[in-house]
């Protein structure tokens, strides 16, 4: 990955400090979000050998025990989620919201604090539809498991989809509140950008910049 992913990263986010600095477009927005999606599809996509590999070793006793963990740490989530306050978890996100925006432009306005304040406190939460598109994605999971032993063809597939396709998977419930989110965010971004001080834009683009190198220095590296 270091050596053949990573010298993507590097342009994408020149590519996207560029546009902050002269400001951000919805379809530049779009386009970056799309692109992100394929990079990191692509992780799953040269992980998934491996991880088939080793799922075709699996006694019964461990797929059991792997199936009964998995559960345990949807069901932890769910639950830590479903015992906040509605309250709690809209200030949760707003805080956590803003401080990620932070890390990239610096101190935000009052004005920009109302923007996360609003989209934190409006944004439509989705956990109902995770927590049974989850439960849909383990059921697969088990299926696929219970015929490791079967062709290999057939089985690398399932699991690959299972590990770098899972939005194949998605209920149309779970697909829809992803792609509302998604928008919602998008606007968001959009509306920030269009708040940005001169200085904030610097900042911005600097930190992306920062982060490229870091990207460029990583893909350099010998292993």
């Amino acid at each position: 990955h270091r050596s053949e992913e990573l010298a993507r990263y590097d342009p994408f986010l020149q590519g996207l400090a560029s546009q902050v600095r002269t400001g951000l477009t919805r379809d530049g927005l779009e386009d970056a979000a799309q692109q992100a999606e394929v990079y990191w599809r692509r992780i799953f996509e040269q992980a998934a050998p491996g991880y088939t590999a080793l799922a075709a070793t699996l006694s019964d006793r461990q797929v059991h025990e792997l199936l009964e963990s998995l559960q345990r740490a949807d069901e932890k989530t769910w639950r830590e989620y479903s015992g906040r306050t509605s309250e709690d978890r809209y200030a949760q996100r707003e805080k956590s919201l803003r401080r990620n925006i932070e890390r990239m432009t610096g101190p935000l306005s009052p004005q920009q604090r109302q923007l996360i304040h609003d989209y934190a406190w409006t944004a439509r939460p989705f956990m109902f539809e995770w927590r049974e598109n989850r439960r849909l994605w383990r059921e697969e999971l088990a299926a696929t498991l219970r015929v490791r032993s079967g062709p290999r063809a057939a089985f690398a597939e399932r699991m690959r989809v299972l590990i770098a396709e899972p939005d194949r998977l998605w209920t149309p419930e779970y697909r829809k509140a992803i792609a509302t989110s998604r928008s919602d965010f998008l606007d968001l971004v959009v509306q920030l950008d269009a708040s940005l001080t001169p200085q904030q834009r610097v900042v911005t683009h600097e930190r992306l910049l920062a982060l490229a190198k870091e990207v460029r220095d990583l893909a350099q590296q010998r292993g």
